[in-house]
């Protein structure tokens, strides 16, 4: 009989509740939406590496990401994402999140007038629960809420504002607030919106994001490249500083977004 230790099983639960909710939801596609197919299920797998500098006497250690993300248009004013992360440091931690992305308008109804993240002038709001487990002492579960607005002002671009909420104050965090700009270098033509969720085939869209809180800042560039209609691998490159202790950090991950039933 197989014996699971506490993280195992809190990760089991947490991949029980994203397969329950996403797999009855799995149904044949139908329209074309910001985030995929209504009723379709798309994810996207990424790996990262993250090194760390800091001054003399200052434990530090690089590394390594390995995550999965699943999301459906559940309706068309609605979107239900989960996902799970698992970051080898000096030991291992397992994050997880669940969110909702909710647009006021319906982003179906593009009339010509949209880009990427949805319909020209109408906000797309997202609302997040997520959490940090230490693999070695499972009860040291610590949560963060997020939240994030954005608007499409334009079909090449969009701007937003986001924060972040964590429940352990005093472990240094430096995205407690940011702000967003999303650039679309192509446009898509008149009957094509959504072809690619990320984009127009064959041209880069770059997602910047820069913010901070009392403990330092962050600035992070993601640029997307989509390949195919169901198909987008992203690069993304992240920096962050922190004035005392002093410590800096740059991480690079590559990220494919796989849009089934196109």
């Amino acid at each position: 009989m197989i014996r699971f230790k506490k993280p195992q099983r809190y990760l089991l639960v947490v991949l029980s509740l994203m397969v329950s909710i996403f797999l009855p939801l799995g149904v044949e596609a139908a329209e074309k939406h910001p985030d995929g197919l209504v009723g379709q299920i798309n994810g996207s797998f990424e790996a990262a590496f993250t090194s760390v500098a800091a001054e003399n006497n200052v434990p530090h250690t690089d590394r390594f990401q390995f995550g999965l993300d699943l999301a459906i248009p559940a309706a068309n004013l609605l979107t239900v994402m989960a996902g799970y992360q698992l970051e080898n440091v000096d030991s291992v931690f397992h994050h997880y999140f669940v969110a909702l992305k909710v647009y006021p308008g319906n982003p179906l109804v593009t009339r010509g007038h949209a880009n990427p993240d949805g319909v020209i002038g109408l906000p797309v709001f997202s609302l997040g629960y997520g959490g940090r487990v230490p693999d070695r002492h499972v009860d040291n579960h610590q949560y963060v809420i997020s939240g994030s607005a954005l608007v499409p002002v334009m079909k090449s671009l969009s701007l937003g504002i986001g924060g972040n909420y964590y429940q352990d104050r005093e472990l240094v965090q430096v995205d407690e607030y940011y702000g967003m700009v999303n650039f679309f270098t192509g446009s898509y033509l008149p009957g094509e919106e959504y072809s690619n969720p990320d984009g127009v085939e064959g041209t880069p869209s770059f997602y910047l994001r820069a913010g901070g809180s009392s403990d330092g800042f962050f600035g992070q560039m993601d640029i997307l490249m989509p390949l195919k209609q169901n198909l987008t691998l992203v690069l993304n490159l992240r920096g962050q500083r922190t004035p005392s202790p002093y410590t800096r950090s740059a991480r690079i991950g590559i990220r494919i977004n796989y849009y089934p039933g196109r």
